[in-house]
This record gives C-alpha cells, sequence and structure tokens, in this order.
C-alpha cells in the first residue's frame, strides 16, 4: 500500500493509504492503530485517496482521483461530492474551501454543510484550486497562468506568472 495522505486533530492522526480502501486511525500517538474501511458509495469507481482534510475531530473530507468524499461520523459513513477528475480540496480554514472540476469551481463558506458552484473560464479539467478567502475571493491556477476571482467565481481574471513550469503556489493570508 501506498501512504498518500495524513491529517491529524488534537491527538487523531487519520492515513489514507492509496489504494487501500482504508484509514489507520491512531488517537495515542501510535501506540495503538486501528483501520477502518472506505466504503465507497455505491456505483463509485475504487481509486486512490490522495488527501485527508479534517474540519473538526468529526468531519473528513477524502480526496479522491476520480470523486470527492466527506464522512460527517468520523469515517463511518461517506458521501460523493459533486464533480468528476476534480483537483486537490484546498481549506483556507474550518470554513472555507474550493476544488474545480470540469470548467467549474465548488465552493464552500460554511464548512462544506453546503456547496455553491460557478464556471471556471472553460470547460475544461486542469483548473487546480489554490486558496479562498472569507468573503468569496479565489485563486486558482491553470497551467502556468494564475486565476483570481473577487465575486465567488462570477468572473475571473488571469496573469501568466514568470515561469511555465511552477509546480504549485503557497498563499499567505493577511499582510
Amino acid at each position: 500500500y501506498s501512504i498518500y495522505t495524513t491529517a491529524s486533530w488534537d491527538t487523531t492522526l487519520y492515513v489514507a493509504a492509496g489504494w487501500s480502501p482504508e484509514l489507520a486511525i491512531s488517537r495515542d500517538g501510535w501506540e495503538t492503530v486501528s483501520y477502518k474501511p472506505f466504503n465507497y458509495p455505491v456505483g463509485d469507481p475504487w481509486q486512490d485517496n490522495r488527501k485527508i482534510d479534517l474540519i473538526n475531530p468529526s468531519t473528513i473530507f477524502l480526496n479522491g482521483t476520480a470523486r470527492h468524499f466527506v464522512s460527517r461520523d468520523t469515517g463511518n459513513t461517506w458521501t460523493a461530492l459533486q464533480g468528476s477528475y476534480p483537483s486537490r480540496m484546498v481549506f483556507s480554514s474550518p470554513r472555507e474551501g474550493m476544488y474545480c472540476s470540469q470548467g467549474k469551481v465548488h465552493f464552500t463558506l460554511d464548512s462544506g454543510n453546503t456547496w455553491n458552484e460557478a464556471n471556471m473560464p472553460t470547460n475544461v479539467n486542469g483548473y487546480i484550486a489554490i486558496g479562498i478567502f472569507p468573503n468569496g475571493n479565489m485563486l486558482a491556477r491553470y497551467g502556468y497562468n494564475l486565476l483570481t476571482s473577487t465575486d465567488s467565481g462570477t468572473t475571473w481574471s488571469s496573469q501568466s506568472l514568470p515561469l511555465k513550469y511552477d509546480d504549485d503556489i503557497a498563499c499567505l493570508w493577511g499582510n
């Protein structure tokens, strides 16, 4: 199994092990480890699980390669989120999060209780979510273009980054 991601909240650590449909969970600093199977919702393909985001001790967002999923009961049950073959999900805080899929941006301002959807400039895959502010301002990347929206995804502006092969961008919040 390939371990792709870990996430922790207080003393609880979650690990998603790639094609392995399970979460490894430790609540005592790896003294003991339990395994919880990841039960895909009916009709969803078995896929790599590449990233875990926790927004509180019991709500887990799991980034799969074909779909993203959420569990609000520490991984006992899972629901698929909208969009096929989405980009990574990013949470800028426990309340604000976003991801992109097939020409759309999906974003939440309330810890994933509700998700809004807006169009990206073109109807293609390849947009990568970078960050979202509490007021709905968003940053995304497409190739070496940085996209910004100051109106919750209604309109987007684009500027070329200085290098064609930038792999990722870090955002600093505040000043």
